[in-house]
């Protein structure tokens, strides 16, 4: 299988790399954030690169259209099948021998080039997002797509039409 079509230039009002990295890197610095995170993955098999960028759209107050937000579940689904998961098994066998450290600096360098994949697909400028009683509207679209079970109905990312 070869990697989803995301050739295309990213739209100037979506974060850049470094700022989405670094966004990334604060938020999962903060314990309880890395452990909701590991277990969204480990539980739901939910990307956290992908949850990163909904939680970005969602503090910023904006949303991809509904072709950019099928793009980012391609694009996510590949990475992880392809890239991140056969990384993230081969550390996790070697934790507390010889090559975990190096094996936990190449899952990390392949989770930036994920997020710069990711942020390819979002072509089309952010759209404001309505307000909503959700807090989290894109966070809990897509966690609701893996399976949990929240107290908010699941609601499409953009309006069709």
């Amino acid at each position: 299988m070869t990697s989803p079509n995301i050739e295309a230039k990213q739209s100037p009002n979506w974060p850049t790399p470094d700022e989405f990295w670094a966004f990334t890197t604060r938020a999962y610095s903060h314990p309880p954030m890395m452990e909701a995170c590991l277990e969204a993955q480990d539980s739901l098999g939910a990307d956290v690169n992908l949850l990163f960028l909904c939680l970005w759209m969602d503090d910023n107050g904006v949303r991809p259209s509904a072709d950019n937000w099928d793009f980012l579940l391609e694009a996510s689904v590949w990475w992880q099948e392809h890239r991140l998961a056969p990384l993230r098994m081969a550390r996790r066998a070697l934790k507390g021998q010889d090559g975990y450290e190096d094996a936990k600096a190449e899952e990390l360098e392949m989770e930036k080039q994920e997020q710069r994949a990711l942020l390819k697909c979002l072509t089309e400028p952010a759209r404001g997002s309505s307000h909503s009683r959700d807090v989290w509207p894109c966070v809990s679209t897509y966690l609701q797509g893996c399976g949990a079970k929240l107290n908010t109905p699941p609601r499409p990312i953009a309006p069709s039409g």
